[in-house]
């Protein structure tokens, strides 16, 4: 599972990113749901041929297995097989077995700030709203938020970052040995390689410039969903790493220059 942020642009963040849940909802609200697509798997006539085709599968788990999960599969219906083993639901129209999804899911659980509270640094004097910690994420820091408007958010790039950013390229990518412990631990838990981050961010100026401005993962807007992939589990993300450099390059041109200083704007962390 994979935890990434999404920057949601416009009033009602939350009513705005419920067309993309991926409805964890019960079976009987689910079928209802004008968001679910039914996928079939097979017709109704097919049940005791896929039932057939289970038990050839598993033959020798159902008659070795001696826990009760599979003992009950052995004097089981093919219905009852379905309704536990797979999941799959009868359709609407009672023709076809399958299940009911959201195609255009992308989070299963989200939370303003999260692991990422405090992504908008403020200008003096202006406030922000600020969402719960992720776990085991620290608060926020001081002038920092998770939701403000745009006229009073700080975009200007990161100093502290980019020097940050500078180092682990030379550490990770041109070999410098660490000098302290904070160094070793840049690179230690890091399981890239060079290569992902040469094709990803091409030099280490410009690693730097892109670690010290703001971004998400994804942007949310006008109903429009925009990222550079498909975010899956553990962290894996479909994009190429030129296609997420490439993201992540004009970042704050593309997305948030034009809007006007009234526009809210929002970060919040999404699992899936």
């Amino acid at each position: 599972m994979s935890h990434y942020t999404v920057l949601v642009i416009g009033d009602n963040p939350e009513e705005q990113l419920e067309p993309f849940w991926e409805l964890d909802l019960k079976r009987e609200d689910l079928i209802k749901d004008k968001r679910a697509v039914f996928e079939e798997s097979f017709k109704v006539e097919d049940l005791e041929k896929e039932f057939l085709k289970f038990k050839e599968k598993y033959k020798e788990d159902l008659e070795k297995g001696e826990q009760d999960y599979w003992l009950k599969y052995r004097t089981c219906s093919a219905k009852e097989w379905l309704e536990s083993w797979s999941g799959d639901y009868l359709n609407n129209e009672e023709t076809a077995y399958g299940y009911y999804a959201n195609p255009n899911a992308k989070w299963d659980w989200s939370s303003l700030g999260g692991r990422w509270t405090g992504a908008f640094k403020l200008k003096v004097d202006c406030e922000g709203k600020v969402g719960e910690p992720g776990l085991m994420t620290s608060p926020n820091e001081p002038g920092t938020c998770d939701q403000a408007k745009k006229g009073d958010i700080d975009f200007s790039p990161d100093k502290l970052e980019y020097d940050k950013a500078i180092t682990f390229w030379e550490l990770k990518i041109e070999d410098r040995k660490p000098k302290n412990k904070t160094e070793q631990e840049m690179i230690e838990y890091d399981f890239y390689k060079k290569e992902y981050y040469l094709k990803k961010f091409k030099t280490k100026e410009n690693y730097a410039k892109l670690q010290a401005e703001f971004s998400t993962f994804a942007v949310l807007k006008d109903g429009e969903w925009y990222e550079s992939g498909s975010m899956g589990w553990f962290g894996c993300n479909s994009a190429t790493p030129e296609e997420e450099g490439k993201f992540k390059e004009g970042f704050y041109d593309k997305f948030i220059k034009e809007l006007p200083g009234d526009t809210l704007l929002s970060v919040y962390d999404c699992h899936i």
